[in-house]
C-alpha cells in the first residue's frame, strides 16, 4: 500500500464501514449495494394524525371481542371517496399476488399515516414507487381511498421521492442511472431497476487496487464508466465510486484520462481515421468490447 494513500484511506474508512456519514449499506436481492439514510425515521411514538381537513370526523371500529374484553383498539380513520387503484397491496390476509417490479423506495415513517400508531413492520402499501408502512391490514383500503391526502399530512417529501425516481427511470445509460440514484439516498431503496445493457467500446483500466479503499482487487467487482472498466475490491465500493468517479480515480492516482480520450477518439471518428484511432487504442489498452459500427451516412439523392 503506497504511503501517499494513507490519508485517503482515513477518508473512505475500511472494508465493511460506510462510505458516507449517516448512512449504512444493505444488500438488495441482486447483490447490489444500497445506501440507506435513517435520519428521516420517525420517532417510535408518533401523534395520531387527524383525518384530512375535508374528510369529516374519525369513525371508530371496534370488534365485539375487543368490546367484551374492555380492550378497544384506537379508531381507524375513514376516508371518503373512490379508492385509487394501487400498484400493489401487501400485508396479512391479502392473498397471493405476482411479484412486484419497478423502482421502489420506503419513506420509513415509522408510524401508520392512517391511525398514527407504530407501523407493524409487516403491512405495506406501494404507490407510485413509494412504500409506506401501516399498522394493520385493515388500513390498506383506507389509505388507498385518499392516498395523496394521507401522504401530504404524514410525509410531504413523498413528492420529492417520486420526482427523483422519475429521473432514475429516464436515464439512458447505466452510468446516468447510478448517478441519478444518489438523489434517492435520502430514502431506503427497497427495489432497484435491472441494469441497462451496456453497448459500445469498452476498455479495461486493469487497475490492481481499488480506487475507493485502495485495497487489492479480487476480480469479482467492477463498474463500467465512460467506456472504462474499473475494478473494485468489494460490492459496497460501488456506492463509494459512483458519486464522483473522476475524483475517486484521481485521488487514487489511477490513470484514466488517456484511456477515456482514446475511447472518445474512436467513437467520434469515421472511416480511415476511426480505424487508425482504434488501432492505436488496441496497442495501449485491453479492449473488452468492440465499438458499435458507425451509422452510414446516406448518399445524397441523385438529380
Amino acid at each position: 500500500m503506497p504511503r501517499e494513500h494513507d490519508s485517503l484511506r482515513k477518508v473512505h474508512g475500511h472494508r465493511g464501514m460506510n462510505h458516507f456519514p449517516g448512512t449504512k449499506s444493505t444488500e438488495d436481492p441482486d447483490g447490489a449495494s444500497q445506501r440507506i439514510d435513517r435520519s428521516n425515521s420517525a420517532a417510535s411514538e408518533a401523534p395520531v394524525l387527524p383525518a384530512p381537513a375535508d374528510e369529516g370526523q374519525p369513525v371508530g371500529k371496534v370488534s365485539n371481542s375487543e368490546r367484551e374484553s374492555g380492550k378497544e383498539s384506537p379508531p381507524v380513520v375513514e376516508a371518503p371517496g373512490k379508492a385509487e387503484p394501487p400498484s400493489c397491496h401487501s400485508g396479512e390476509g391479502t392473498g397471493s399476488a405476482p411479484a412486484a417490479q419497478g423502482l421502489l423506495v420506503d419513506l420509513e415513517l415509522g408510524f401508520c399515516p392512517v391511525t398514527g400508531e407504530p407501523a407493524d413492520g409487516k403491512t405495506y402499501a406501494e404507490w407510485k414507487g413509494v412504500r409506506v408502512g401501516l399498522c394493520r391490514p385493515a388500513c390498506l383500503d383506507v389509505f388507498h381511498a385518499s392516498t395523496e391526502a394521507y401522504l401530504d399530512k404524514a410525509a410531504p417529501e413523498w413528492r420529492e421521492a417520486v420526482a427523483a425516481e422519475q429521473v432514475v427511470i429516464a436515464a439512458k445509460t447505466q452510468e446516468e442511472r447510478e448517478l441519478a440514484m444518489e438523489d434517492l439516498s435520502r430514502w431506503t431503496i427497497v427495489r432497484k431497476l435491472p441494469p441497462i445493457p451496456s453497448t459500445g467500446l469498452l476498455v479495461d483500466l486493469e487497475n490492481d487496487y481499488c480506487p475507493v479503499l485502495l485495497e487489492d482487487i479480487h476480480g469479482r467487482d467492477f463498474v463500467d464508466w465512460n467506456g472504462l472498466r474499473v475494478h473494485l475490491c468489494c460490492t459496497p465500493c460501488v456506492s463509494g465510486f459512483w458519486p464522483r468517479p473522476g475524483l475517486v480515480l484521481e485521488h487514487a492516482k489511477i490513470g484514466w484520462r488517456e484511456a477515456a480520450a482514446a475511447v472518445k477518439a474512436v467513437n467520434e471518428s469515421r472511416g480511415a481515421d476511426r480505424e487508425k484511432a482504434l488501432l492505436k487504442l488496441r496497442s495501449e489498452w485491453k479492449v473488452l468490447r468492440e465499438p458499435v459500427p458507425p451509422a452510414e451516412t446516406p448518399a445524397p439523392p441523385s438529380k
